[in-house]
C-alpha cells in the first residue's frame, strides 16, 4: 500500500506549524493546488523561513524579472496578485513570487514597503571598426541586445540605425555564425553593404537571389527577402544558424501566411533572434504577437492568453474578435520591461546630427546596361581628345537607362518606407527627381497620396501643393523636380529625403535637403541616395561626394551645369571601377 506523504505547512487559520495528512487536505472539494500554494509557505529542512519583505531584480534569459519574498500575510498576497504576469515559484529553496520587473510593479513594491535590490549585470565593452562610432542611444540598444541574450526587438523609429546596433551585436559575439538576414527586397544590398563595413573584414557575406534553390555556399552571414524564404527554407536550416535577423517584424503580422509559417520554421532552435522594426504593431495588438512569440516565448507563451488580455477580445456571431485593444498602457510596459526597447527621434534628438545621409544600394538585372557600359568604355578609347558635351550626353543616356531600370526596385523601397513610418505622426516623404519621364511614373502610382512640382506646374499651384502636403495627413509623398522644387519651398512636415537620380553640382543636393532641413523641423532629417549598385550611378555618388567636401559654391537658384573637372573624375572613376572589377 502506497503511504500519502506528509508535509509541513503554515496555516493561516491556525496560525502554527502542524502536520497533516495530504489526503485530507486533497478530499476537500474546493480544493485547488495553485490556491494551496498561494495561502501557505512550504518549509523543509533545506528551506529558510522568509523574514523581510525583498524584491531582488535579475537577468533571466534576457528578461528583468522582480523576485518577491515576504513572509505570509493574506493582505499582501491578495495585493502581490494583482501584479501583471505574476506567478507563484514553488520549486526553488526559498519560495516566492516572481513578475516581470515593469517600472509600475517596482512602483507598487517600493510602496508596500519591499526594499529593492538591482542585481542585473553590468554593461559590456562594445568592439567597433576602426573609425566608426555608434551613438549613445545605439550604444543603449547593443547593450539591450547582450543583456537579452541576443533575444530582442529593436522598435526604433525609422532611420535611427537599427541595422547598425544589431550588426554591432554580432561584432561583439564572432563566434555566433552563421546568422540568417531576413528582410524586403528592397534592402538585401543595403544589408551587405552595412555588414561589410561593421563587421570583421574575414566575414563572409552571401546574399541570396531568386526562387530556384540550390545548394548554399558556406558563409558567415546569409541574407535573403520574404518573398524567397520558403523556397530556401531547408537549405537555410541545413546550415545550422546561430543568429535570425528579422528585419521590418511587421511584414509577418499575419500569422496565417506562408512567409510567417516559414519564418516560424527556420526560427525553430534557433537560440538568438533579433527583430527590427519601427512599426512592430501597426494598427493592432494582435499583429505583434508573432514577432514577439518567437523572440520570447516565455513571456508570451499563448495567443489566447494574450488575445483575451490586450487585443479587446470579443465574441461576434462570426466568432472571437481580436482586432480591437485592451490594456495598452500594460502591454507597452511589459515590452519595455522584457523584450523591446523603443527611441523616437524626439528622444534623441541632441544625441544626433542635424543631418544623416545614407547611400541605398539598388539591385536590377544589370546584363543589358554592362553591355552598354563597355561600349561607353571602348569609344571612350577610340575617340580620345572628344569633347566634354560628347562625353557627356552618353553618360546622360546611361543615366536614363539606369533609372528607368531601377524605378520598380525604387517604388518598392519607398512603399516600405511609407509603411515602416505608417504608425508615425511624421510618416512623410520628400522624393526629388531630374527626368520628367521619371516624375511621371511616380506621380501614376503614388497619385493618391501625393502631389508633385515641376518645371511645368504653374506658379499659383506651387503653393496650394506644398500647403497640402504640410497639413493634410493623408498626402505623404512630395514628388519634386531636382531644380523646380529645390529651392524656394518648405518642405518640414517630412523629415525623409530621397534621390532617385543625382544632380551634376553637389549644392544642388544640399538646396534640396534643406527643404526639409528648415526652421520649424522638429526631427533630425534623414536623407537617402537610392544608387544603382555597380554603376555609373555609383560612380557619380563618389565624385559629388569628394566634390562636396572641397568646394563651397554659392546657392544662387541657377540651373546648374555639368562641371567639366566633374565629368573627367567621372570618367576616371567608371574606368577605376572598370578594372577593379577585372582584377577582382
Amino acid at each position: 500500500m502506497i503511504q500519502t506523504p506528509y508535509i509541513k505547512y503554515y496555516s493561516p487559520k491556525r496560525e502554527s506549524l502542524k502536520e497533516e495528512n495530504l489526503q485530507k487536505i486533497f478530499s476537500d472539494r474546493n480544493f485547488s493546488l495553485d490556491k494551496f500554494f498561494e495561502r501557505i509557505i512550504i518549509y523543509s529542512e533545506n528551506t529558510t523561513e522568509v523574514r523581510e519583505m525583498r524584491a531582488v531584480i535579475k537577468q533571466r534569459e534576457g528578461t528583468k524579472v522582480v523576485k518577491i519574498f515576504f513572509k505570509y500575510d493574506p493582505a499582501l498576497v491578495a495585493k502581490v496578485r494583482e501584479l501583471p504576469q505574476r506567478r507563484f515559484i514553488n520549486d526553488s529553496k526559498i519560495k516566492h513570487w516572481e513578475a516581470p520587473a515593469l517600472p509600475s510593479t517596482l512602483e507598487l513594491l517600493a510602496r508596500w514597503g519591499f526594499s529593492i535590490e538591482d542585481q542585473t549585470q553590468p554593461e559590456t565593452e562594445i568592439p567597433l571598426p576602426e573609425g566608426l562610432s555608434l551613438f549613445p542611444f545605439q550604444e543603449k540598444g547593443v547593450q539591450f541586445i547582450e543583456s537579452r541574450n541576443g533575444r530582442a526587438l529593436i522598435a526604433d523609429e525609422q532611420g535611427l540605425g537599427k541595422t547598425i546596433q544589431a550588426l554591432a551585436w554580432l561584432r561583439l559575439h564572432p563566434e555566433k555564425r552563421p546568422t540568417v538576414v531576413v528582410c524586403p527586397n528592397s534592402v538585401k544590398l543595403n544589408w551587405a553593404r552595412e555588414a561589410r563595413k561593421w563587421l570583421n573584414e574575414n566575414t563572409s557575406i552571401h546574399v541570396i537571389f531568386g526562387k530556384d534553390a540550390d545548394t548554399l555556399p558556406k558563409a558567415d552571414i546569409y541574407i535573403i527577402n520574404y518573398d524567397i524564404l520558403l523556397s530556401w527554407l531547408s537549405h537555410l536550416k541545413i546550415m545550422d544558424p546561430k543568429v535570425l535577423i528579422i528585419d521590418e517584424t511587421s511584414m509577418i503580422k499575419n500569422k496565417s501566411a506562408k512567409r510567417t509559417k516559414a519564418l516560424q520554421e527556420l526560427a525553430r532552435g534557433i537560440p538568438h533572434i533579433i527583430g527590427l522594426s519601427g512599426t512592430p504593431i501597426i494598427n493592432r495588438p494582435v499583429e505583434g504577437f508573432t514577432i514577439l512569440h518567437m523572440i520570447d516565448p516565455r513571456t508570451f507563451p499563448k495567443f489566447w492568453n494574450y488575445a483575451q488580455r490586450y487585443c479587446g477580445a470579443r465574441w461576434t456571431r462570426f466568432g472571437w474578435d481580436f482586432s480591437g485593444a485592451s490594456r495598452t498602457k500594460e502591454l507597452h510596459e511589459l515590452l519595455t520591461s522584457t523584450v523591446m526597447i523603443r527611441r523616437k527621434k524626439a528622444d534623441v534628438l541632441t544625441e544626433l546630427p542635424d543631418k544623416i545621409r545614407t547611400v541605398v544600394p539598388i539591385q536590377f538585372d544589370s546584363k543589358e546596361y554592362n553591355k552598354l557600359e563597355r561600349e561607353f568604355r571602348d569609344w571612350l578609347h577610340e575617340e580620345k581628345g572628344t569633347r566634354i558635351t560628347t562625353i557627356l550626353s552618353k553618360i546622360e543616356y546611361l543615366r536614363q537607362f539606369i533609372v528607368n531600370k531601377k524605378l520598380p526596385q525604387v517604388i518598392e523601397w519607398l512603399e516600405d518606407v511609407l509603411e515602416s513610418t505608417g504608425g508615425n505622426g511624421n510618416g512623410k516623404v520628400v522624393v526629388f527627381y531630374h527626368h520628367k519621364e521619371i516624375g511621371d511614373k511616380l506621380e501614376a502610382h503614388f497619385q493618391k497620396i501625393s502631389v508633385r512640382i515641376d518645371g511645368d506646374t504653374p506658379a499659383q499651384k506651387r503653393q496650394e501643393y506644398v500647403d497640402r502636403f504640410q497639413n493634410d495627413p493623408e498626402t505623404r509623398v512630395f514628388l519634386g523636380n531636382i531644380q523646380a522644387a529645390g529651392m524656394g519651398i518648405t518642405l518640414t512636415a517630412a523629415s525623409t529625403v530621397v534621390f532617385i537620380e543625382l544632380p551634376w553640382a553637389p549644392a544642388l543636393l544640399d538646396q534640396a535637403e534643406d527643404r526639409c532641413h528648415r526652421i520649424g523641423q522638429k526631427y533630425v532629417v534623414n536623407i537617402y541616395y537610392l544608387v544603382a549598385a555597380g554603376t555609373i550611378e555609383e560612380d557619380m555618388a563618389k565624385v559629388l561626394d569628394q566634390k562636396r567636401q572641397v568646394v563651397k559654391m554659392v546657392l544662387d537658384g541657377k540651373e546648374a551645369e555639368a562641371d567639366e573637372n566633374l565629368v573627367r573624375l567621372l570618367v576616371e572613376e567608371i574606368e577605376r571601377r572598370a578594372w577593379s572589377t577585372t582584377v577582382g
